[in-house]
């Protein structure tokens, strides 16, 4: 008789963590990367005054089968005294191409439009990557953002859930593999 009740809860209990299992994988769940960021100056009729934008550089995946789609993201910056959150930027699509300028290379982003991430229409699915950039905006000049030490993007989506990626930017990716994966274009200004 014992070994009879010990079957029986044993059958309850593995329906429950099969039930269990299975809301707990149809939730989806995103992970990913910021493979890089970029700064310029900025003067965009959205604000009062010119800003520095950021043009952020992710590569998402969907985890879980379910697929998802992100509605809107929002990035904090840690300059060494906790998260900050900066803006996030409307209406990129009427943007020129922007041009970034160091010491030692001067970057284009060609098309633009057809790279910001939340202008794909496409759903974020299970084992499929979508990537592109994001485009935000902050007072903090350009030497104050080269001392970011941290970044929280928070992807929201469809049912309003956020899904958190961490990064810093000794994680980020190298500049030639970006220029595979976005379509930039770099030119090296030692070799002119």
């Amino acid at each position: 008789m014992e070994k009879q009740n010990l079957i029986a809860v044993f059958v309850a209990l593995s329906g429950w963590a099969t039930l269990f299992y299975n809301f707990y994988t149809n939730k989806p769940k995103i992970k990913g990367q910021i493979l890089n960021l970029m700064t310029s100056e900025w003067d965009n009729p959205q604000f009062q005054k010119p800003k520095r934008a950021i043009f952020l550089y992710i590569y998402l995946i969907n985890v879980r089968k379910n697929p998802v789609n992100i509605l809107d993201y929002e990035l904090e910056i840690d300059l060494g005294n906790g998260y900050e959150r900066v803006i996030r930027v409307y209406g990129a699509q009427n943007m020129e191409q922007p041009t970034f300028k160091s010491n030692e290379h001067e970057i284009k982003i060609p098309n633009l439009n057809e790279k910001i991430i939340y202008k794909k229409d496409s759903l974020l699915t299970y084992g499929l990557p979508l990537h592109g950039f994001a485009l935000f905006a902050t007072d903090r000049s350009q030497k104050e953002l080269e001392k970011i030490i941290k970044l929280k993007l928070t992807c929201i989506d469809a049912f309003n859930n956020r899904h958190i990626i961490k990064s810093s930017p000794k994680q980020f990716s190298n500049i030639i593999f970006l220029q595979d994966l976005a379509g930039i274009k770099i030119k090296d200004k030692n070799k002119q």
